[in-house]
């Protein structure tokens, strides 16, 4: 292959020059903690099931801290999946822990986290950021290989999460997927990497490999002389011997510009003959779809502004879970958005104005945040109220 660097093609992202080789001639990724994350829903219900409530924001974040304490703990398989060991027991403890469940509590929400653990759906989640970094990646002509300690599916994974696929399709195209239980071989083993290497006729010194754990990943990579670069989106790594790489997942959303972009909105229900709503959806720091009231349009009454954008962002997203996402509406939404938006698996919902008349969000009925019910969603208002006020003015709020 050419050289990328003299032919100015370049990896995406802020991964630091010191992090790569003169020449690049390969990438290998991780999957879990890179592309995907213990699906909330699963967890908080195995957690609920046991008495336990968990606030949804601490989820993702309870991951890696869960990584970090494996990393450093004494014994046990190298791969977090696997229930056994004391690095399990501490990935364990530490994922809880940050998920907001006091020390003693930890035996039983242990127990009951199991439930989920074991579950095969429990890693859905998907981080959307790097998935939609992914198709850049491959755009460099670099061969892309997944290298994974799994359990024997996790090519069948990438496919159904529309993450990636071996050999041209629809989706993004790797070079191999490297399964660790398919190969016999498992990190920080840096045989898996030199299966790898094969994979793609590349040398050592030539190749990067991103994964979330320092010891599976970075030492790993090191030991089999792959460059190593350490995805760790809360800063948690002490150790600056190697490179760091991701998206912060608590950088602070803005709220005014996404809340704009609903007000745009109804501003264009207004102009299209309907009641003055619109909503956005949002997935960490994007505008995934966002929409207006269409009843009259399409003679169809549960066309609201925020089913008209949740229908669009999990066609946009090619899933019926709409795991993360912040919906921004103009309007506090009614019984029958605040149901759709539960049974999408949005995580929290941004309103501007109270609706006296029909709002499920706390003002005629709480459905968002129902002690009976099995999911929640954290709820802001009041961004953009006055704006909001403006335009439904003299309308009836339904």
């Amino acid at each position: 292959m050419t050289d990328p660097t003299a032919s100015g093609r370049a990896l995406p992202g802020p991964l630091p020059a010191a992090a790569l080789p003169a020449r690049i001639e390969a990438v290998f990724l991780d999957v879990g903690g890179v592309f995907i994350l213990p699906n909330h829903q699963e967890m908080m219900a195995a957690l609920a099931a046991a008495g336990f409530i968990i606030e949804r924001g601490r989820l993702d974040e309870a991951h890696y801290r869960g990584i970090a304490a494996w990393d450093v703990a004494g014994t046990g398989p190298d791969v977090p999946g696997d229930m056994t060991g004391d690095r399990w027991a501490e990935y364990t403890r530490a994922y809880l822990r940050a998920a907001g469940v006091a020390d003693a509590d930890l035996p039983a929400a242990i127990v009951a986290s199991e439930v989920a653990f074991r579950s095969p759906t429990l890693w859905s989640r998907r981080i959307e950021d790097s998935v939609a970094a992914l198709p850049a990646v491959v755009a460099t002509g670099l061969p892309v290989v997944i290298v994974s300690n799994a359990d024997g599916r996790v090519e069948e994974l990438l496919r159904e999460t529309g993450i990636c696929q071996v050999g041209p399709g629809p989706l993004p195209s790797v070079a191999a997927v490297v399964d660790s239980t398919v190969v016999g071989i498992e990190k920080p083993h840096p045989g898996i990497f030199g299966i790898a290497l094969e994979a793609v006729g590349v040398e050592p010194g030539q190749a990067v490999h991103v994964g979330d754990s320092d010891r599976a990943d970075v030492a790993g990579a090191r030991a089999a002389g792959v460059h190593p670069v350490h995805f760790d989106p809360f800063g948690l790594c002490p150790t600056g011997d190697h490179a760091h790489v991701g998206v912060r997942y608590d950088q602070p959303m803005n709220y005014e510009l996404f809340m704009g972009a609903a007000l745009a909105e109804a501003r264009a229900a207004v102009a299209a003959g309907e009641r003055p709503h619109g909503a956005a959806a949002v997935l960490g720091q994007a505008l995934i779809a966002s929409g207006h009231d269409e009843v009259v349009e399409k003679d169809d009454p549960t066309a609201h502004a925020v089913v008209v954008t949740l229908r669009e962002a999990a066609s946009r997203l090619g899933t019926r879970s709409l795991s993360g996402m912040t919906i921004f509406a103009t309007v506090e939404p009614c019984a029958m958005c605040i149901g759709a938006m539960l049974e999408a698996d949005c995580d929290a919902l941004v309103y501007a104005m109270a609706n006296p008349v029909a709002g499920a969000a706390g003002s005629v009925v709480q459905l968002a945040n129902h002690p009976a019910l099995p999911r929640r969603l954290d709820i802001i208002s009041g961004i953009l109220r006055a704006d909001a006020a403006d335009l439904v003015e003299g309308a009836e709020v339904r």
